[in-house]
């Protein structure tokens, strides 16, 4: 969905097309909403579980992603809707909690403070963060800052800052 919400990619999809992308993408949102974690009080608040019940920051990341592309798509019956703005910071918060001090995040069944698994959160992340710049949505962008910066600030030591300090001897 995010390629129809970009100008210059926009003429390569045909407006029949460009519904049944809209149409099935509110279902994922839907299905998204009804899936997320919303109890303040949980720890997992904001992601949702996967097929084994394993609360994944990834969950948080497709939210991001999925929910932002609803947001600013004038087709979507999400669009503009506020809700998805609330949802969108719940799983950013989620994110800011879920990261390790060093910036990454853990694959929860396998890859503990892993760069490779930040960097393809970053990446879904990123991406919706660039889309809303892209439509001037501030607010949106605003709010995957603090995870962009410190995941940023991790892949570009390869693991963090205490990771390199121990590769230099420090």
């Amino acid at each position: 969905m995010a390629a129809i919400l970009l100008p210059s990619m926009a003429h390569a999809v045909t407006p029949a097309a460009t519904a049944r992308i809209v149409k099935r993408h509110d279902q994922m949102v839907e299905s998204l909403l009804n899936q997320q974690i919303t109890d303040p009080v949980s720890a997992w608040c904001g992601g949702y579980p996967d097929n084994f019940g394993i609360v994944q920051p990834q969950s948080a990341g497709r939210i991001v992603n999925a929910f932002t592309a609803g947001f600013l798509h004038p087709q979507s019956k999400f669009y503009k809707d506020t809700l998805l703005l609330t949802r969108i910071r719940l799983a950013s918060e989620h994110l800011d909690r879920r990261q390790n001090e060093n910036g990454n995040i853990d694959l929860m069944i396998t890859n503990f403070n892993s760069p490779p698994d930040t960097a393809f959160l970053v990446h879904s992340v990123a991406s919706a963060a660039n889309v809303a710049r892209l439509h001037g949505e501030k607010q949106l962008v605003a709010t995957t800052q603090r995870f962009l910066t410190r995941a940023g600030a991790a892949l570009a030591t390869g693991g963090g800052a205490a990771a390199d300090r121990r590769w230099r001897g420090r």
